[in-house]
């Protein structure tokens, strides 16, 4: 009996034993495998990690090239003198960019031949930047006055895009456009009084500025050169929506935030002023005109193509010029620049017809024709 005894027990405890042996193996296994899987958890995150960084490197790579080979190819498409004309399309409401090509490598830009030999139409040229509130001021107190003189084929309008305030300490005031820039604009422009045919437009009493910079909120960062290569990447591909972009970047000066309008925040501006082109989209983003926006600027704070003002430079906006004489008024005054725009255009009128009537003295009493002040 207790041999019987004996034996049981032993085989109990070697059945014991290798149940706890199994117990035993299973654990080591379920840790082994444990580690295995944090193994591969942990190769997986670092090669994620990995492909991340190259990814970005990669497309640091790609943009910095896609910009390199932009800045080594033509400018844009309708800006060959570094600007953008307005004119009216014919139709008598609408308007279309001059169609030019674009300016090539380490080319010079060729002005816009405004002849200047009839009244009809005048030019007006401003060079502004899209982060200076200055500029913001003429274009809210003038834009429906412009687009109507353009729209009517009275004025052609030449918009230059530089970046002169990238990194400045800029004010940044909503503009307050003076009581008469509500006056409703008339189709033509008027000139009173009427100046004679040698007078030099006077409209000019207010002393142009020394300088566009004044102390308040220190801005960094290159917005007013992403603005200019923005209207740039429409102007070259989709030249119908310039005007209303222009409108648009210059409209958003007001509300800026202190650095400006991230590049996202830029595309989405554009897109709701109606140029809504992947390509456009795609230009932007990749800052392919941001290195002709640097030249041009470089070229415009040298000497920019207005007769009649020289030596002339735009190291400060705006830099507006009617007719080939410059401005110096208030920009956000619009009865002084339209006043202004009125005798250049009541002189190009006499001028004109100076020049169409007989030098030969008038016979039988007869006396030479003054020309109207009025628009014709």
């Amino acid at each position: 009996m207790s041999y019987r005894k004996s034996a049981k027990n032993k085989v109990a405890y070697h059945e014991r034993e290798v149940r706890k042996r199994e117990a035993e193996r299973e654990a080591a296994r379920r840790r082994a495998a444990q580690q295995r899987r944090r193994v591969l958890y942990r190769w997986t995150a670092v090669g994620l990690v990995v492909l991340l960084v190259v990814g970005v490197t990669i497309g640091s790579i790609v943009r910095a090239q896609h910009a390199s080979a932009r800045a080594a190819a033509t400018g844009p498409k309708n800006m060959l003198s570094d600007g953008v004309l307005f004119e009216g399309d014919g139709s008598g409401s609408g308007i279309a960019p001059q169609t030019t090509a674009g300016i090539a490598p380490d080319a010079t830009p060729v002005d816009t031949d405004f002849g200047r030999t009839s009244a009809d139409p005048i030019d007006v040229i401003a060079y502004v930047d899209y982060r200076d509130s200055r500029s913001a001021a003429w274009w809210a107190a003038n834009a429906d006055s412009l687009k109507s003189w353009v729209t009517g084929s009275h004025v052609q309008l030449e918009i230059h895009p530089v970046a002169l305030l990238d990194g400045s300490t800029v004010p940044t005031p909503t503009p307050q456009p003076s009581a008469s820039a509500t006056a409703t604009p008339t189709t033509t422009p008027s000139a009173s009084p009427s100046p004679s045919a040698s007078a030099t437009p006077s409209a000019t009493p207010t002393p142009a500025p020394t300088s566009t910079l004044a102390p308040g909120t220190a801005l960094t960062g290159d917005y007013s050169l992403r603005a200019a290569g923005a209207l740039a990447c429409v102007t070259d591909s989709t030249p119908a929506k310039a005007w209303d972009v222009n409108a648009a970047l210059l409209t958003a000066q007001p509300t800026l935030p202190a650095g400006g309008l991230t590049t996202t925040q830029l595309v989405a501006l554009v897109k709701k002023a109606g140029a809504t082109s992947g390509t456009v989209a795609s230009c932007i983003e990749h800052g392919d005109f941001t290195d002709w926006a640097t030249q041009a600027t470089a070229r415009a704070q040298k000497s920019v193509p207005i007769t009649g003002a020289n030596p002339v430079s735009a190291t400060n906006v705006p830099l507006i010029a009617v007719g080939g004489h410059l401005y110096s008024g208030d920009p956000s005054d619009a009865t002084t620049f339209m006043s202004m725009v009125a005798e250049v255009y009541s002189v190009l009128q006499q001028e004109s017809a100076a020049t169409a009537s007989p030098t030969a003295a008038p016979t039988d009493g007869a006396t030479e024709p003054t020309p109207s002040a009025s628009a014709g």
